[in-house]
């Protein structure tokens, strides 16, 4: 069974607002039994229950650590195709490893005569909307999922005392290309600040298609540069968390029941 809560925990260094008072990070602690999709580098801080990648140069980097983690799910890119026979791995659309699964990218429709490409619930059926930004990938997920109340760490679009990201200066963040060059666009730059493209343009608009959805969305980051969301701070977040006892195993099985109710069988893999 599916709980109604879920979190996206993203990169932003808004998440280093939830440390306790020895310093540790205690929101890992706070949010173990929640049901929480983890973007990205997540994993190398805390184990969500769905780790979720968005951009194929994010597998090509770090593709064994990811094939070591319980559940994940990417968004399909037609690098997935090209690599079968290069790398004879099972690419078949919507299972790359025995633990990767992918996600089909929308295509966009025309309804009443507006060019829609956020499908919500539906996007099991017509593809999830990511705008290539993983958190909103990971927004849409917990939507057709059927949760109703989503909580955002780290999305902030900006730097928060003077880091862009949580874990910045621990490890080299940046993708790669198909051809193993460092991609200089996006993460760690060598004087060790972080580079990200979205801080340069007006990043809310991306979100705007979520502001009509029954699910209430909450951004635990009040300085963030995201204002489609309400803002909440770290104690208010706390308090919100009433107890849970969630099997993290039974829920990863539970959204993978439910993921290949929609996918399996047009794929020829045979678990």
């Amino acid at each position: 069974m599916i709980p109604k809560r879920a979190i996206v925990i993203g990169s932003g260094a808004s998440i280093l607002q939830g440390r306790d008072s020895t310093s540790a990070i205690a929101v890992w602690d706070k949010i173990q039994d929640e049901l929480t999709i983890g973007i990205n580098w997540c994993f190398k801080y805390f184990v969500p229950t769905v780790s979720l990648f968005g951009d194929y140069h994010f597998y090509l980097k770090e593709k064994e650590n990811l094939s070591e983690l319980p559940l994940v799910f990417g968004m399909q890119d037609a690098y997935y195709t090209r690599a079968k026979v290069s790398d004879k791995i099972n690419t078949e659309i919507f299972h790359l490893h025995d633990n990767i699964y992918m996600l089909p990218n929308r295509v966009p429709e025309m309804i009443d005569g507006v060019k829609t490409e956020y499908f919500g619930a539906d996007a099991w059926k017509k593809g999830f909307y990511s705008r290539y930004l993983s958190g909103i990938l990971g927004i849409n997920l917990t939507i057709a999922l059927g949760c109703t109340e989503i909580y955002l760490l780290g999305f902030d679009g900006c730097a928060t005392n003077g880091k862009t990201h949580f874990y910045q200066g621990e490890f080299n963040a940046s993708h790669v290309s198909e051809e193993g060059r460092e991609r200089s666009g996006v993460g760690q730059k060598k004087d060790g600040t972080y580079k990200t493209s979205v801080y340069n343009q007006n990043f809310s608009l991306k979100y705007e298609p979520f502001k009509n959805e029954k699910a209430k969305i909450y951004n635990v980051s009040p300085n963030s540069k995201l204002t489609t969301f309400n803002k909440i701070n770290y104690d208010e977040f706390y308090d919100r968390l009433d107890e849970t006892n969630l099997n993290q195993s039974i829920l990863r099985n539970d959204i993978l029941d439910i993921y290949k109710s929609h996918y399996m069988e047009k794929s020829n893999v045979n678990d």
